[in-house]
């Protein structure tokens, strides 16, 4: 069905489309092509229209960069993840998704996991500045638990985040655009 006789009777209801209008575009058409037809079908049906290009990406004949400018187009702000491993386990034990995360968000997401699992010998991260705030280290400092920051540029210092971010990366998140941070945390968290 075309984008205009949907927007003729569901203008400002649809809430989620997977794809944009022509799936022809995505095959044959430019990047400046899809972003503006991209562009068109938010304008005919309104501004709670998510697009996603999630089955579009895995047809053999469509460009990568053609669903890079569908992603563009969708004019989707970011977000960041915190996510939350036991190098022990290996399991993930938080994922917190906002559009930007404090040093008062990690101390309340790993004041919630002591209380669940108790303290922790060490920590490990990179040096991300909701990371390395003195707010954190004070906090961590006073219930005993000792840090260990990895050096810059040195991800192989933190493997196991590392291949748990490539996982999460390559399966979820190179496959959706994510245009309300609500949407993200449902599908991410």
């Amino acid at each position: 069905m075309e984008a205009e006789t949907l927007a003729e009777d569901f203008k400002g209801q649809i809430a989620f489309m997977g794809g944009i209008d022509t799936q022809e575009l995505l095959i044959h058409g430019s990047p400046a092509e899809v972003k503006e037809d991209v562009r068109r079908v938010k304008e005919l049906l309104g501004p709670r229209l998510i697009v996603s290009p999630s089955h579009e990406a895995v047809l053999p004949d469509v460009l990568p960069e053609n669903v890079e400018a569908m992603a563009e187009a969708a004019e989707g702000r970011t977000f960041h993840i915190l996510d939350i491993i036991d190098e022990y386990s290996r399991e993930c034990l938080a994922i917190l998704v906002k559009r930007r995360i404090t040093s008062q968000d990690v101390i309340e997401q790993l004041f919630e996991l002591i209380i669940f699992r108790g303290i922790p010998e060490h920590i490990r991260s990179d040096n991300g500045p909701e990371l390395t705030a003195k707010a954190i280290r004070r906090w961590l400092n006073r219930v005993g638990v000792k840090t260990l920051f990895i050096e810059p540029r040195s991800p192989w210092e933190n493997g196991y985040i590392e291949s748990f971010n490539g996982k999460l990366r390559d399966e979820l998140l190179n496959w959706e655009i994510f245009t309300t941070s609500t949407q993200a945390k449902v599908l991410i968290g």
